[in-house]
């Protein structure tokens, strides 16, 4: 029990402790507002905080154009292929067409039309 009580207290020690600390902070910040007049370390850190804020958008710009730079090539490159894709479909049905009114016996287009793939 005494072991309880006496983490009790140093507890109760250090938070009366933060407490006061905090308290000053909030007196010296009211203090700064009336006069109108912050500290220059607190200039510094809003100026530095800000510069660290513009850093941060600069960098995030140029990742945003990079991958606008990105998704323009690889619409482009979908294009071509898209494109090839179709022309390759279109030979693919001219070619089977060929066979199919070539000259071949039944038996020999049947067998080629079982070897084409299906047209998609």
């Amino acid at each position: 029990l005494d072991a309880a009580t006496r983490r009790r207290d140093d507890d109760a020690a250090a938070h009366r402790g933060a407490l006061q600390q905090r308290e000053r902070r909030v007196a010296e910040l009211e203090g700064q507002l009336d006069t109108g007049k912050p500290s220059e370390a607190a200039m510094f850190n809003i100026a530095r905080d800000q510069a660290k804020r513009d850093a941060e958008a600069d960098k995030l710009r140029a990742q945003l154009a990079s991958l606008r730079k990105m998704l323009k090539e690889s619409h482009r490159v979908l294009s071509h292929l898209m494109k090839q894709e179709s022309a390759l479909k279109a030979e693919g049905r001219g070619l089977r067409a060929r066979y199919r009114d070539s000259s071949l016996s039944e038996e020999e287009a049947a067998h080629h039309r079982r070897s084409w793939p299906s047209r998609d």
